[in-house]
């Protein structure tokens, strides 16, 4: 259904990793990991990516992350939004 987001599936897709790996690959600072991917279509698509987070630093702790990416119909991915969720 356009404009509802899909259930959180696991492990994620092909689609939903390239399009993660696409917007990620120059990211620097915090290593994500992505375990579970939800889609919602609208003007393009929505992905939102639950992940393991981990500063690149020594002695950090893995958390838990939202990241939020938008697919325009023409045009690059985008992070739209990064939520920590849990320590």
């Amino acid at each position: 259904m356009v404009g509802a987001w899909s259930d959180f599936v696991s492990p994620i897709t092909k689609d939903e990793k390239e399009v993660f790996d696409a917007v990620m690959k120059s990211w620097i600072g915090v290593s994500y990991m992505p375990i579970a991917a939800a889609t919602q279509t609208v003007s393009g698509k929505n992905y939102s990516y639950i992940c393991l987070a981990k500063a690149v630093a020594p002695e950090t702790k893995v958390t838990v992350a939202k990241i939020i990416i938008y697919k325009p119909l023409k045009g690059d991915p985008h992070i739209t939004s990064i939520e920590h969720i849990a320590p």
